[in-house]
């Protein structure tokens, strides 16, 4: 019988030590999630999210990608949509890391990628056909209402640590990059393109921007089957163009594509259109525009199609983080 050299007891009780911390830490998410008032559904979301996050750390860190844990949990009970920027972070590094088609950097974007896709449906209600949708309204019945409000709108002092992490992420000169160039092929202004990019898929570069589904297939939620033909997507595989022409068809089949007039007005009114009207038939603030406002925000459609009259978002407004770009001297509006 082969003897086991010490060096090999080491490696395997390091294994060993490493599997008991990894699953004495699911657990404890596991019990997190269940305190913490998570649907048996989204609990076990939350458990299988944190196990694939550690995975993607310890394959990030053995590229030399260090990147801080989200807190899943926190992300799923809607007090920390923030926390889902570091996936986004994790996306981006790794593509920036990738040296060709099919490396281990690339492996890994599309893998974080997916898993943020997925997060990103539990805190962001998908968008709707039919009643959920709303009938649409005319741009003149809401012109002068979006003009006052964005004008007396002011971010909700709880969340502006957060807004301002996210408005330093959507116009970092990497982001600036991917939003001018499909800025370039679509006339949609960069800072419309990355409100749309943060509301529909947690600024998920992996995603698809009709609705943040991964980009490696159509989607499948509202709107399905898009792009079409994507099937398979552009050949060769390269995950940034990739995005880029999933864009440019999103903008196209959502009418937002070689638009002229981007003023402030028509710009809030086709981000309102973008999700759809449906909040308005119950009298309630656009939470898709300006929830984390100082704007009495309450009510929307729950991940399953459904009016809740209490319901609050965890992602900020499109127009919200319009007016913090606007306050930064990003944008002129």
């Amino acid at each position: 019988m082969a003897s086991t050299s010490k060096r090999d007891m080491t490696h395997v009780q390091e294994v060993g030590r490493r599997e008991l911390l990894r699953n004495g830490i699911v657990a404890g998410a596991s019990m997190v999630a269940w305190h913490a008032g998570l649907s048996p559904s989204l609990a076990q979301t939350a458990t299988i999210a944190n196990k694939d996050v550690l995975s993607l750390q310890e394959r990030a860190s053995a590229l030399g990608i260090e990147v801080q844990a989200p807190n899943i949990t926190k992300s799923l009970t809607g007090t920390g949509h923030l926390e889902l920027r570091t996936l986004a972070d994790l996306v981006d590094s790794a593509l920036a890391k990738s040296s060709g088609p099919a490396d281990e950097a690339e492996k890994l974007a599309a893998d974080a990628g997916e898993v943020l896709s997925k997060l990103n449906r539990t805190v962001r209600p998908p968008r709707r056909e039919g009643e959920a949708k709303g009938k649409a309204k005319k741009f003149a019945q809401l012109k002068g209402e979006y003009r006052k409000m964005f004008d007396t709108c002011e971010p909700d002092p709880k969340h502006l640590s957060e807004l301002r992490a996210w408005v330093t992420k959507l116009s970092s000169p990497s982001s600036r990059k991917r939003y001018g160039d499909l800025e370039a092929a679509t006339k949609v202004p960069w800072h419309v393109i990355a409100v749309i990019h943060y509301r529909e898929c947690s600024a998920n570069f992996m995603g698809h921007l009709h609705n943040g589904d991964p980009i490696a297939k159509k989607t499948v939620n509202v709107p399905p089957g898009r792009p079409d033909p994507w099937n398979p997507p552009p050949s060769p595989w390269n995950p940034v163009t990739a995005w880029q022409a999933s864009g440019i068809d999103a903008f196209a089949y959502d009418g937002l594509a070689n638009q002229v007039d981007w003023g402030l007005e028509l710009t809030l009114y086709r981000l309102e259109a973008y999700n759809g009207f449906g909040t308005r038939n119950h009298g309630a603030i656009p939470n898709y525009l300006w929830n984390f406002s100082k704007f009495p925000v309450r009510g929307g459609y729950d991940s399953d199609g459904h009016w809740k009259p209490n319901y609050l978002s965890s992602q900020c407004g499109a127009a919200v983080l319009m007016k913090l770009l606007a306050n930064q001297g990003l944008i002129s509006v």
